[in-house]
């Protein structure tokens, strides 16, 4: 089952915002790992925005709030994994991929966070989504609050909504109706996370539609 690992670090200088969506987005000054980009997109932003329009997107939420009085985290930066089994779940659609990636930005945007995501696929480590989170919720102007429990909750939904494609597709692979238990600790950077997955979870009801007032866009790599 997909992993889902929030990224640590403090985020809380002046460029994180640019540092965080240029590193997903695979956009940097000469950027070496271009090829790893298969998609990005995200919702708090316009369809045809350029990456720069998208990180002044964010900043102009934290400048609305005063972040530059109130200090503290300006991104959160969370990751989630997805084995080769998975992807063939989805019959190796880069699309759909891009679209389940969207779905699981709304876990962030129906809080009022904007949202960047981005599809890599690197040889070690596979095929991943990354998340990048405005830290201040342009609805309410609070900080983005995260927790072991809230990692877990997010990680139940984002596979949810994988196995619930997986399932649609594959109705007769037993592995998909009945993923293993899993519980197991990990740690990266500063951060660790506890992941739990309990029998009969709800994890093949039919994903949410993406909320109506949501701007959102997604584009494909040229590889798929």
């Amino acid at each position: 089952m997909g992993k889902l690992i929030n990224i640590g670090g403090r985020y809380a200088n002046a460029e994180a915002v640019d540092k965080v969506i240029r590193y997903v987005t695979r956009t940097r000054t000469n950027e070496t790992r271009a090829e790893n980009l298969q998609g990005y997109g995200g919702l708090g932003i316009f369809r045809y925005d350029t990456v720069e329009m998208m990180i002044d997107r964010f900043k102009a939420v934290q400048d609305a709030y005063g972040i530059r009085h109130r200090k503290g985290r300006r991104m959160f930066h969370e990751v989630f994994s997805i084995t080769d089994m998975e992807f063939k779940g989805i019959n190796c659609d880069m699309k759909l991929l891009n679209q389940i990636a969207l779905e699981s930005c709304a876990e962030y945007y129906k809080q009022g966070f904007q949202v960047v995501y981005a599809i890599h696929w690197e040889e070690e480590k596979k095929l991943h989504i990354h998340f990048a989170v405005n830290s201040v919720s342009f609805m309410t102007g609070k900080k983005f609050i995260t927790s072991r429990e809230g990692n877990r909750e997010r990680e139940r939904l984002f596979n949810e909504k994988l196995y619930c494609y997986c399932r649609m597709l594959h109705p007769e692979n037993e592995w998909f109706c009945s993923p293993p238990i899993r519980r197991k600790y990990y740690r990266y950077g500063h951060s660790t996370a506890s992941i739990r997955i309990r029998p009969g979870s709800s994890l093949f009801q039919m994903p949410q539609k993406n909320i109506r007032k949501a701007v959102y866009f997604f584009r494909v790599g040229n590889n798929y």
